[in-house]
């Protein structure tokens, strides 16, 4: 169990995280999973939301991710462990409720740079994303992309990738029907 709760190490700050998602994360089964996440709560290691999803306190969070040992590597094993569901690429991921929403964090904190470019620019995962999760929690603020575009791509091109992310955005909430 201590294993598991090291873990959780690379949750981002104030996220809870599905049972679907922990059964990734952990290599478990539902039943395991569920067994273990109640255990964890019973002891107060973490707490369940409403949704039945698990969550760590920020001095929780802060005291697994000083014993877990090097964070980008577990970020790694998490990608590397989702890798395996996405069988035509990140846009096949599934839609466990964490996925989607926290990709390129974990691309990010795994050091994985190019990759996450990469994945900034496909029209097939921004339209996916969309399709997946709340639009406007999927929308990229402006600025961000332009803070973003300037770290990951060499100096003279960050203008022609924002543009490219600009327009894969548009061209993915054009194809995602209005709800």
């Amino acid at each position: 169990m201590q294993r598991h709760y090291f873990d959780l190490a690379v949750l981002p700050e104030d996220t809870a995280i599905p049972e679907t998602a922990l059964e990734v994360l952990w290599e478990l089964d539902g039943k395991t999973v569920r067994a273990t996440a109640a255990l964890l709560a019973s002891r107060s290691l973490a707490t369940r939301d409403t949704l039945g999803r698990l969550a760590l306190h920020d001095l929780q969070l802060d005291y697994v991710r000083k014993r877990a040992g090097k964070l980008a590597d577990l970020h790694c094993r998490l990608l590397q462990r989702y890798r395996k569901r996405c069988s035509g690429g990140w846009h096949t991921g599934p839609n466990d409720g964490y996925f989607f929403e926290h990709l390129a964090y974990h691309l990010k904190e795994g050091r994985r740079v190019e990759e996450l470019g990469s994945l900034l620019l496909d029209f097939d995962w921004m339209r996916e994303k969309l399709e997946m999760t709340n639009v406007t929690a999927g929308r990229p603020n402006p600025a961000l992309s332009l803070r973003v575009a300037r770290s990951l791509f060499p100096l003279g091109e960050s203008s022609n990738q924002v543009k490219r992310l600009r327009q894969n955005d548009h061209r993915a909430r054009m194809a995602v029907p209005h709800h």
